[in-house]
This record gives C-alpha cells, sequence and structure tokens, in this order.
C-alpha cells in the first residue's frame, strides 16, 4: 500500500501487476555505501518491480533494467532508507525487492549483500556478518 512507503521508502500498490520476471541484472550506483562497497554488478533469475511509489529521502543502492514488462526502463531495486518516527525515534531501513527464488540466497554476492544489509539496518559495521563475497 501506498502508506508502506513513508516507512520503508518505497512500495509497489496492491492489486496492481508491476514486476517483469526473468533475468534482473543489479547495476550498483553507490558503491561506496557500507552495504554495497566491493559487489561487483551481478544477476538473479527473479523478478523485478516498476511503477513503485518512493518517499523523499530514499538512497538508491542499485538499480535493474526491466527484462520484459517496460523492458529496458530503469527501476530502483535496492535501497536505503532513514526517517525518524513520532516522538523523536530515528530508524533505517533496507530494501531489496527481490528475493522470491529460493536458488538466488546461494549466489554468493546477494548473500553479502543482504548479511551486510542486515548488520547495517541494526547499526553494527556492515562487515560485522559478512567481510568479503564467499566463493566456496
Amino acid at each position: 500500500p501506498d502508506w508502506f512507503a513513508t516507512i520503508v521508502g518505497g512500495a509497489k500498490k496492491h492489486g496492481e501487476t508491476n514486476y517483469s520476471a526473468g533475468l534482473v541484472k543489479f547495476h550498483f550506483v553507490d558503491r561506496t555505501h557500507p552495504i554495497t562497497s566491493g559487489i561487483p554488478d551481478f544477476e538473479i533469475d527473479d523478478e523485478a518491480f516498476f511503477m513503485l511509489r518512493t518517499a523523499p529521502g530514499l538512497h538508491v543502492l542499485a538499480t535493474a533494467p526491466l527484462p520484459s514488462t517496460h523492458a529496458g526502463e530503469i527501476v530502483p531495486q535496492i535501497w536505503t532508507y532513514e526517517n525518524t518516527l513520532p516522538g523523536g525515534q530515528p530508524y533505517r531501513s533496507f530494501v531489496l525487492m527481490e528475493g522470491h527464488n529460493y536458488t538466488n540466497f546461494s549466489v554468493p554476492e546477494f548473500q553479502t549483500l543482504i548479511l551486510r544489509a542486515v548488520a547495517w539496518a541494526g547499526k553494527r559495521p556492515a562487515d560485522a556478518l559478512s567481510t568479503s563475497i564467499d566463493r566456496r
């Protein structure tokens, strides 16, 4: 729902078909952020979303060109958002629109991204859970 964008920085509208399934090619637009530092562009087979409602202050980490519907449109897919709750309590969030295909969780870049994001959102050093891309 639209109000959700005010909490995490962006959201899709409920009931709209606003995703495209296929190869999602992430392009990192902020390579200095603690979450994305050192992670190369990569691709996964998942869903990419478009027609998102975004809030002012959304910080885009990565975009992706859409694979089919709205082909070629570049849309934010990964971002951070920091805001303050009523009463003055600051908070931060990390949003990754993908993750619908469980096989993507075995992709080293995807794992590193998620582990760093969890640490960052918890206001811990981003490398607290993952220091590099583990290519076992």
